[in-house]
């Protein structure tokens, strides 16, 4: 037992289900911790403590360890706690309220594992909620989730809480309203919570008696539950009676077994690979037959941001973001609720990156996951990643900024472009290639840490920079400048030009993907060339094509065309051509 003295209190930093809770400094080694204020009553003092005893032999990564106890004698005491340094689960459900359910599968797997542990050595947690699932972050950057106040919700519980003494009505299993807590009580309320995060809403809601009925008598509606694996894992957890319920470990061998089903892998078998997207070159002509056709009003850009592991296109408006998925021709509106300005897919394609009007965020594609990163305070246009220095590059309409993934700024230079979007691109020995434009254009080349190495000036407009077969050499598109004047395939190594084709007039935009490039033409029509600026496809539109992307996953090209005043998606196959005898 220590002393508040050896503690240094920096701030408070809310109120738990029985007190203040403050972020200290332990003295003693400089870590901070969480000090969490409690007061409890003269005859059950030595009961507390004997339970107290146990809490701090329970040592699992995800359940928030009880470090130390400042026991004031009849003054205010503090209960020292491992200190959780990215909140909470409420606050992930205030900022995501719908999770995708494979993560929303892995958080409730880590809860699980925790109670699991606190379960073989006899602990009840009695107030399993969001707020008392913590989040830290590992050295490898990964969430773990971690419960917190194990077995002393039911004597800590005051007036800064309003809930009684054995639970919070949202999640209270059945039996809690009878104080009567047991194992089986805190299955229940984790498949409310998992039930929260599938849904966006608890099973039930209204006051303590209509709770108390709801979960005593009702059922909720598992229907809004979409994957069936998840669906009956809920409704299992959520049943009334306690002897019906599983028991935490297989809890945790049916997530695994949702986690490890043919309908959450991500895995591509070698005959789609080797089918379009392996090839370096399209050789021959090959055509686009058509697959979908539907109407998206307000539509403006297409991503894709899994290319190898959903045929799923994201469709981003001026406000929000929709998903539609190809195989099931399925449209999901405003599936996210911001709009995705940029993204990046990081090779070797595990996972992307995307920014939206206020923040920057992460995609994997092994878990499914969309994790938050950071806030920005600019207006981004392109986004790159640069794996040397495990760094973010993003421009806007007047710099170029390098940061770490956790949003700390490296470095920021000068980059104008005013009109046209600034074209970044990272090669493999780390060197950032900006474009600059439309007036005085120039290809602008910094070290990995922003020092500048040589600047290329380009006698058109740039429309798009991307690699070439060797090291540090590139190849840029640039906009003819007069109408008969046509665009240009330049390539450069360093700061030297080896070669320049043309690729004929009224070419206005270049877009690059996973292994081609598509050119949009005035005349109502996209150009398919490779790399080396060889075409091998074209397509004749009816409208104007605002964006385009590749589905690698089902070999599928898609584009958004502006017809009048209404706008579709237009997806196409990439077939190759049979010879004709």
């Amino acid at each position: 037992m220590e002393s508040l003295q050896d503690y240094e209190i920096i701030k408070l930093i809310g109120s738990g289900s029985y007190g203040l809770v403050y972020m200290a400094k332990d003295l003693k080694n400089a870590q901070l911790c969480a000090l969490k204020e409690f007061s409890v009553s003269a005859h059950t003092v030595q009961q507390f403590f004997r339970e107290l005893s146990i809490l701090f032999t329970l040592d699992h990564p995800n359940i928030i360890k009880c470090l130390n106890l400042v026991y004031g004698r009849g003054r205010k005491n503090y209960l020292i706690f491992e200190y959780a340094n990215k909140g909470s689960l409420r606050d992930r459900i205030a900022q995501n309220s719908l999770f995708q359910y494979k993560e929303a599968a892995d958080i409730v797997r880590q809860i699980a594992l925790g109670l699991a542990h606190a379960h073989e050595l006899q602990i009840v947690h009695r107030d399993l909620k969001p707020e008392n699932i913590l989040i830290c972050q590992n050295q490898n950057g990964q969430m773990v989730y971690k419960v917190s106040d194990l077995g002393i919700a039911c004597h800590l519980a005051n007036s800064y809480d309003k809930q009684g003494s054995n639970g919070s009505p949202l999640y209270m299993a059945p039996e809690q309203f009878y104080d009567n807590a047991t194992y089986a009580s805190d299955v229940y309320s984790l498949g409310v919570i998992f039930y929260e995060m599938l849904t966006s809403k608890t099973p039930f809601e209204g006051e303590p008696s209509r709770l108390f009925a709801a979960h005593l008598k009702e059922t909720p509606d598992f229907e809004s539950i979409e994957n069936k694996q998840c669906r009956k894992l809920v409704a299992d957890m959520l049943q009334k009676q306690q002897h019906s319920r599983p028991l935490i470990q297989e809890v945790i061998k049916r997530l695994d077994d949702i986690l490890l089903s043919k309908s959450l892998e991500i895995q591509v078998s070698q005959q789609d690979r080797d089918s379009v997207e392996d090839r370096k070159y399209f050789d021959g002509w090959w055509q686009l037959e058509p697959v979908a056709s539907r109407e998206i009003p307000g539509g403006q850009n297409l991503f894709v941001l899994a290319p190898w592991s959903a045929a799923n296109i994201y469709i981003s408006d001026s406000r929000s973001t929709d998903l539609y998925e190809i195989e099931k021709d399925r449209l999901f509106p405003q599936f996210f609720s911001e709009r995705i300005s940029t993204a990046v897919v990081s090779t070797p394609l595990e996972v992307s990156y995307f920014s939206t009007k206020k923040y920057i965020y992460f995609f994997d594609f092994r878990t499914q996951v969309i994790r938050k990163l950071f806030a920005h305070q600019t207006n981004i246009l392109r986004l790159a990643v640069n794996k040397k220095n495990n760094s973010l590059i993003y421009g806007d309409s007047s710099r170029l900024h390098c940061c770490s993934v956790d949003g700390e700024q490296l470095w920021r230079v000068n980059c104008e472009n005013y009109y046209l979007h600034p074209q970044i691109l990272v090669l493999d020995s780390g060197n950032v290639l900006a474009s600059s434009g439309p007036a005085r254009p120039t290809i602008s080349s910094f070290d990995c840490w922003g020092n500048k190495k040589f600047k290329i000036e380009i006698d058109s407009p740039i429309l798009a920079v991307f690699p070439a077969d060797r090291l540090d050499t590139f190849s840029v598109i640039a906009l003819g400048m007069g109408i008969d004047e046509p665009t240009k395939f330049l390539t450069f190594s360093n700061n030297i030009k080896i070669s320049e084709k043309e690729l004929g007039c009224g070419i206005y935009t270049a877009k690059l993907h996973q292994n081609f490039i598509s050119l949009f033409h005035t005349g109502k029509k996209i150009l398919f060339v490779n790399k080396d600026s060889t075409q091998f496809a074209e397509i004749n539109t009816e409208g104007n094509v605002l964006d385009d992307c590749w589905v690698a996953k089902v070999g599928m090209y898609a584009f958004l065309e502006k017809i009048g005043h209404r706008t579709f998606l237009q997806v196409k196959r990439l077939v190759k051509r049979k010879a004709t005898l």
